[in-house]
């Protein structure tokens, strides 16, 4: 299995170790068996989760979740002004003409063509039909 987090990991290795112990306890394992079995799940947990901190502490010292988070709220907050102006009602040709100026200006900055239909509904708009 793969895991992507320490926290994965110590909660799989702590539900192997459960596994185990009620495989002792069922009389399904001897007492050397089950020895074996801990010390394996400890060693291969112990040097699995050096492993995996020591990546988490690079990835947080580098300020990717912070950039990450950052990015997120950027996106979402950019969308919200885009959705409002898609929204906005045009009522003189100077806001249709700023309204499709904005329009291909996000559709440039995103490295996008231009979608016929967000210029149809910006026209639209000042005809109040939908």
């Amino acid at each position: 299995m793969t895991f992507r987090t320490s926290k994965a990991l110590e909660a799989e290795i702590e539900r192997r170790r459960e596994l185990i112990e009620k495989s002792f306890g069922g009389g399904l394992m001897n007492r050397p068996a089950y020895e074996r079995w801990m010390g394996d799940i400890e060693a291969q947990g112990k040097e699995g989760l050096a492993w995996l901190r020591e990546r988490e502490a690079v990835i947080d010292a580098s300020g990717y979740h912070d950039a990450s988070d950052q990015t997120d709220e950027a996106f979402t907050e950019a969308r919200a002004a885009f959705q409002a102006v898609m929204e906005l009602r045009c009522e003189t040709i100077e806001e249709v003409r700023a309204k499709a100026a904005c329009i291909i200006r996000v559709y440039k900055r995103l490295g996008v063509t231009i979608d016929g239909d967000d210029l149809v509904a910006c026209m639209s708009s000042l005809c109040e039909e939908d």
